[in-house]
């Protein structure tokens, strides 16, 4: 019974032109079921095999794509801040006729200054340091295999 539900399970996802992030964490849910049901089973199936791999990768893109909107999140806030100081630069400085060179760079120094305090700078040093250390065991890892 087990056998001919995972042969039934073991299908390929629906194809479609892009597969939606739904889908794919869809996809990925339902591989690991059917890995789990062929490791109690102790079956080894190459429609399986394929999903997995298939599966692995979908997860690869999943994290790249959290990674990515999670950065362009970021970029977005740190744009609307320096449009926000550029705005209050422009106020402070009106009553002096300024280049727009002048302006920008007073409205990054006000960025800066309002952004980039001890903790944030602190927070920056450690994630760095964080980011380092698990390079370092990844790699190490990677050689171990």
């Amino acid at each position: 019974m087990s056998l001919k539900l995972a042969r039934t399970l073991s299908l390929p996802p629906p194809t479609s032109n892009k597969s939606t992030f739904a889908e794919l964490i869809h996809h990925h849910m339902f591989v690991d079921k059917l890995t789990r049901m062929r490791v109690i089973d102790n079956q080894s199936d190459a429609a399986m095999d394929n999903n997995l791999a298939k599966a692995t990768a979908d997860r690869h893109k999943i994290t790249a794509l959290a990674e990515l909107n999670i950065e362009l999140q970021g970029l977005i806030l740190m744009e609307e801040k320096l449009d926000a100081s550029e705005s209050r630069t422009n106020n402070l400085t009106e009553e002096k006729p300024a280049a727009s060179e002048s302006r920008t760079k007073g409205a990054l120094d006000l960025f800066v200054c309002e952004t980039l305090d001890f903790e944030t700078l602190e927070l920056n040093v450690q994630l760095r340091q964080a980011n380092a250390e698990i390079s370092a065991i990844e790699e190490i890892l990677r050689l171990r295999s």
